[in-house]
This record gives C-alpha cells, structure tokens and sequence, in this order.
C-alpha cells in the first residue's frame, strides 16, 4: 500500500480513511511503477500473442483469453526500452488485464 493523499481536481481516487491506497507494483526494466489495484481485473500468465498488421508498435499484438480479444501494450516500448523476445520472457511475466475509462467509456 502507499500513502499520501489524493490531488485536488484529479477525480475520485480511492484512498481509505487511514490515507492507503491499494496498488500493484511492477517492474519495467530497472523501473518500479505501481497501479491501482481496483482497475485490475486479472493478472494472466503469458499467452500465444496474435500480431495485428499496422497496428502500432505499442499496441502490435492481442491474445486471446476466454473469448475476449484483450489488446497487449508492451509498457518496455512506451518506456523506450527495446521490445523483449518471447524466448527472454522469464516465468515473473504476466499479463496484467486493466478497465480503463477514456471519454467517459469503460475500456
């Protein structure tokens, strides 16, 4: 959990009473970023990745997971950090499945 407080004018953040919010820390590279644990949805093991032809590079590829076709962002590209061979991936990789709003839609 983290401390602090939320920033005025930036919307509903859920901080408990004590000032907590609950987060799920990551690494990127030699980076150590965190979300909030209620847009989390599912954290997934790595599955066989689909490239989309002209897609963006951030956004190249999607999996395939009970159904839903979930877009893979690849936060190494968005970081400017090289792009990470599916022979390097470790066994700490995972897929983390997020809902995002954008324009007032659930995503």
């Amino acid at each position: 959990m983290l401390q602090g407080e939320a920033m005025a004018g930036t919307g509903a953040v859920p901080w408990d009473e004590n000032g907590e919010l609950e987060v799920l820390t990551f690494d990127v590279g030699d980076e150590r970023l965190a979300i909030e644990a209620v847009s989390i949805r599912e954290i997934l093991d790595l599955l066989p990745e689909t490239r989309v032809p002209g897609a963006p590079e951030l956004v190249a590829s999607v999996v395939n997971f009970r159904g839903k076709i979930i877009p893979i962002a690849d936060l190494r590209l968005a970081f400017g950090l090289p792009r990470q061979m599916p022979d390097e991936a470790g066994t700490d990789n995972r897929i983390v499945v997020i809902e995002a709003e954008i324009g007032g839609e659930a995503l």
